[in-house]
């Protein structure tokens, strides 16, 4: 949690622009609004995991079947963190990355 929220109150005012050479003509691309669309992602990641971390916790300490589930549907989460880190790396590993 802590470097997330690092990463994104440094990264929200960054402005960055970069030529894509590939595209024919060349387009001016917004790295930053990219990457911020990365780590909002990863933020949602971040917190969703921090409340299943504290259901499972909840589920172990008081033996309740109904939180053991709960935590069960939300390993949906893990969505998250590999969409934004597939996705992190398809813009880093780009011309304009």
């Amino acid at each position: 949690m802590a470097v997330a929220a690092f990463l994104w109150t440094k990264e929200v005012n960054e402005v960055c622009n970069a030529l894509d050479v590939a595209q024919q003509p060349p387009v001016t691309i917004s790295v930053n609004k990219r990457f911020n669309d990365v780590l909002k992602i990863w933020w949602s990641y971040a917190l969703i995991d921090f409340f299943r971390s504290l259901i499972a916790l909840i589920a172990i300490s008081s033996k309740s079947r109904v939180f053991g589930w709960i935590y069960q549907v939300l390993i949906v989460n893990d969505i998250f963190g590999i969409g934004a880190v597939l996705i992190l790396h398809s813009y880093r590993f780009q011309q304009s990355g």
